[in-house]
């Protein structure tokens, strides 16, 4: 139920994508970072996957990873449907 209350929060989104999703190029968990404007710092992709990990700072690949963060939320259960889920789930 600790998703489902934290999703609540205004600077939280949560959307769960479900099993068998037919999402291409997905090899580990990445993280993409972001920076305040006024900092002038390019976006960074820390990419983890077993046994090794990256950080990108090159626009192509973080470009990339941009693509197939969009591509998973729109594969992705919406917020709210999500937060269904959770609850259904705590229930049981």
């Amino acid at each position: 139920m600790h998703l489902a209350e934290a999703a609540t929060l205004p600077n939280v989104e949560i959307q769960v994508l479900p099993l068998g999703s037919p999402t291409q190029g997905l090899e580990g968990a990445f993280t993409i970072m972001r920076f305040p404007r006024e900092l002038e710092e390019p976006d960074i992709v820390y990419h983890q996957y077993p046994f090794n990990e990256h950080f990108l700072d090159k626009s192509e690949p973080v470009s990339r990873f941009h693509r197939l963060f969009e591509e998973l939320r729109t594969e992705a259960l919406s917020p709210e449907d999500s937060i269904e889920l959770f609850r259904r789930h705590a229930e049981l």
